[in-house]
């Protein structure tokens, strides 16, 4: 009846899941090379990109974050919370980790109010902000 996840619970059903160790400037750092092409061939960087109905992709959400269209990917396990989004038009990438174990952590909603944050400005106005890394 809480949003509390108990932290007795068994974690080890994720396996290897949750198992990475990393900062923001890795995410970062991953997520330019990522989606910047360096990974991926052209052909499977715009399967990443091509999003169904429901705006998933093959590893990857379109999200409407702050008014601004953009892209990446959340998750959480027990005691964990993150979220890494690309807005390209705002010239923004976020990346926000948490370590918080309950629910009412709405990293999607956290994320929104970093990219307001980052431009400062509404949705086609102005020039593009250039990312700064968070260290």
């Amino acid at each position: 009846g809480t949003t509390l996840r108990p932290s007795t619970s068994a974690a080890t059903v994720v396996w290897a899941a949750g198992a990475m160790l990393s900062s923001v400037t890795d995410l970062l750092r991953w997520e330019a090379a990522l989606y910047g092409g360096e990974i991926l061939s052209s052909d499977s960087l715009a399967q990443l990109l091509t999003f169904g109905e429901a705006g998933y992709g093959p590893g990857t959400r379109y999200q409407r974050l702050a008014g601004w269209d953009g892209y990446g990917h959340g998750g959480s396990l027990r005691g964990f919370n993150a979220g890494m989004y690309r807005m390209p038009e705002a010239g923004v990438d976020v990346i926000a980790m948490t370590n918080r174990g309950d629910l009412t952590v709405d990293m999607t909603l956290l994320i929104a109010d970093l990219v307001k944050a980052s431009v400062g400005r509404k949705p086609g106005t102005g020039p593009a902000a250039t990312p700064v890394p968070v260290p």
